[in-house]
């Protein structure tokens, strides 16, 4: 069998798992008929962990940035009833980011239940967005990662060209994983305009996961994949891609914070969940002392990074990744002036010193001239 997975057994058991999964979710949500969309513009639409709430302000700060005139809505969808998070959270970050006319909504109790018995990541981003996309008012809406940061005024024309194309979907990537090649021409989910009758067009469980074939090559289908394959053109589907300097996006960082609440201690992909001090530190420079000394008083890998039970073991955290993790870094505080801090290099340093890395083989991780001048004063100051 050729594909992601490499014979007909596999493939059995994960599709019985995944229709068990389907048949248990389906009945979470369906569209409110009486929703329809009222108005012209688009909604950004945001997943957000209730574990990670602080996440959720560096996230903000790049969408401001993003920002265009026809963004009429945000609307953030917490993975948790009502006031499981702070009520005085969700009116500071209104109040902080009026601009943005943000709307929270919550799961349900029986959502709540079902998802947080269930503990995976793509039950709750689809649910998130499924129940953010029944609340939308516009004839689009913007898929916007949680673990994304905008890192300056790149929207506006991508939503004219979205407009103007007529397209269904167009986002910054086709999906290359699980089985799937760019040439199959699929949008990822993350930062993608969406047609909001489209979407709703079919049941929610329609946008979830699933299993399947092209051209005999077996495929797991990720969230709207599924959908783009079967109901719409490939003519309907089309990307604008984002370099480095225009989106920080580790990829995968709400999804291994879940994993590791999940199996804590169990050796997993970890690599992005080192910058979720980065993004709490775009409100609190200093929070990176507690994190530091978290790593410091570790005696293996294991590591309650940020002191909230959750145990993450980074034994398979590469030199590579972690270059490229502190890069981002960088990229991003340079983005929104944030001048070299010594915190910063105690973070990077803990983290180097947590994989063995040679003193002489770190900090070569610059690809620009703002990054590198950026760098040489970090060291110049800190080191």
């Amino acid at each position: 069998m050729k594909g992601k997975y490499k014979n007909h057994f596999q493939f059995f058991l994960v599709l019985v798992y995944r229709s068990f999964i389907r048949l248990i979710i389906r009945s979470l949500i369906s569209w409110d008929k009486n929703n329809q969309p009222v108005q012209n513009g688009c909604t950004v639409i945001i997943a957000m962990c209730s574990k990670l709430p602080g996440v959720l302000y560096g996230n903000l700060l790049g969408l401001r940035l993003a920002q265009w005139s026809s963004l009429n809505e945000v609307i953030i969808a917490v993975d948790n009833v009502e006031n499981e998070i702070s009520k005085l959270f969700e009116e500071q970050i209104i109040n902080d980011f009026k601009d943005l006319n943000i709307r929270f909504i919550h799961y349900s109790k029986y959502q709540s239940f079902v998802t947080d018995l269930l503990k995976i990541p793509y039950v709750y981003s689809w649910l998130s967005w499924a129940i953010a996309i029944n609340a939308c008012r516009t004839s689009s809406f913007f898929i916007h990662d949680y673990d994304a940061l905008f890192l300056g005024d790149f929207l506006k024309d991508r939503y004219i060209n979205f407009v103007n194309s007529k397209r269904i979907m167009q986002g910054v990537l086709y999906y290359q994983t699980n089985g799937l090649l760019t040439d199959d021409k699929l949008v990822c989910t993350f930062e993608a305009f969406t047609d909001t009758q489209w979407a709703r067009s079919y049941p929610p469980v329609a946008m979830f996961n699933k299993l399947g074939f092209i051209n005999e090559r077996s495929v797991d289908y990720d969230t709207l994949l599924f959908m783009q394959q079967y109901y719409t053109k490939e003519a309907d589907r089309g990307i604008i891609p984002m370099s480095e300097e225009e989106l920080l996006h580790p990829t995968q960082m709400i999804f291994q914070y879940t994993v590791f609440q999940k199996f804590p201690k169990r050796p997993w992909h970890c690599a992005a969940l080192v910058m979720i001090p980065f993004f709490l530190s775009l409100k609190d420079q200093s929070i990176l002392k507690d994190v530091v000394n978290r790593i410091k008083l570790s005696s293996n890998k294991v590591i309650e990074l940020l002191g909230d039970g959750c145990l993450m073991n980074f034994s398979t955290l590469s030199s590579e990744n972690l270059d490229k993790m502190l890069r981002l870094m960088i990229q991003g505080y340079i983005k929104f002036n944030i001048k070299p801090f010594q915190d910063f290099y105690n973070y990077g340093t803990a983290l180097y010193d947590l994989i063995d890395l040679p003193i002489s083989e770190r900090w070569r991780i610059f690809q620009t001239k703002e990054q590198e001048n950026w760098l040489k004063i970090l060291k110049a100051s800190f080191v």
